[in-house]
């Protein structure tokens, strides 16, 4: 857990005074960043808000050239919404008998 609190940024995603999400990164090098979760209440998503946390992350972390993600298998949406912002599949590894995760990458030149 303290491990966790050291490496991780977490940013809570507000409007209006209400938490509405959360976003939580993790630097693993100068300029390697791994998305540990990004998330939002439903009646907030598709509305612009998750490509306005992603886009806020690569402008306030612009060292950062190498942006990693895991995401479930089963999860079209948020597939969808990464390869939206420009992430590949760059592997896939079984968690459980019902879930596997899929690795993305986004290198920025």
């Amino acid at each position: 857990m303290l491990y966790k609190i050291q490496k991780n940024t977490h940013y809570t995603i507000i409007s209006c005074s209400n938490i509405i999400g959360a976003a939580e990164i993790r630097i693993d090098k100068d300029d390697e960043c791994y998305i540990n979760r990004i998330f939002l209440l439903p009646e907030y998503q598709n509305k612009g808000i998750g490509t306005q946390i992603m886009n806020f992350f690569e402008v306030t972390y612009s060292n950062i050239k190498k942006w990693t993600l895991c995401t479930p298998n089963k999860n079209y949406k948020s597939q969808f919404f990464y390869e939206k912002l420009g992430y590949r599949k760059v592997g896939e590894h079984k968690v459980t008998e019902l879930l596997s995760l899929i690795s993305y990458l986004k290198e920025i030149r």
